[in-house]
């Protein structure tokens, strides 16, 4: 029983100290609490990744270990490297296939009498006034608002380059 206590008193807890973090964060959107939060996320952000792919990659180095007699060295390597190969090879495959996708899209996009094919559709269906609006409001968009928010696009960048180096550095501690 007390120890269900101690649990449920840990979870509140956790729980109003992010309701004040996010009440904090509401009310003084440019303060100290999101700085910190933010550093906070780049760092943990590496460690939780690498938390779940030593879950899920530790039981192939204990298995090298254990049954093939590698020294945990060796087997932390072997376990990276091969990991390294699924993820690169996954990666590349994924890319390739939306490439791949993009261009057969692009295509048929590009085509002659496409859109005029779509608009008979929708003038087939009786919603022209559907087809009016999308055109209209795709005509008029800012696209160069999108383009304004380099400045997070290069954060993310960052933060990408930042994961990528630290999750194998923290999962070969933690392996």
């Amino acid at each position: 029983m007390k120890k269900t206590v101690k649990i449920l008193s840990i979870v509140f807890l956790t729980l109003l100290i992010l309701i004040a973090f996010h009440t904090l964060n509401r009310l003084y959107p440019n303060n100290i609490v999101k700085r910190i939060l933010n550093g906070v996320s780049l760092v943990l952000t590496p460690v939780l990744l690498a938390a779940v792919l030593s879950y899920l990659v530790n039981p192939l180095t204990q298995w090298l270990i254990n049954k093939r007699k590698v020294s945990n060295r060796y087997a932390v390597v072997i376990t990276l490297v091969l990991l390294a190969i699924a993820l690169t090879s996954i990666i590349y495959f994924v890319v390739v296939f939306f490439v791949d996708q993009g261009k057969a899209v692009f295509s048929a996009i590009t085509s002659t009498g496409f859109f005029e094919t779509i608009r008979e559709w929708f003038v087939s269906k009786n919603i022209e006034n559907v087809y009016n609006y999308v055109e209209d409001f795709l005509s008029n968009y800012d696209y160069q608002g999108l383009l304004m928010s380099s400045r997070s696009v290069v954060r993310a960048i960052g933060q990408g380059i930042t994961t990528l180096i630290l999750v194998p550095i923290f999962l070969w501690h933690i392996l």
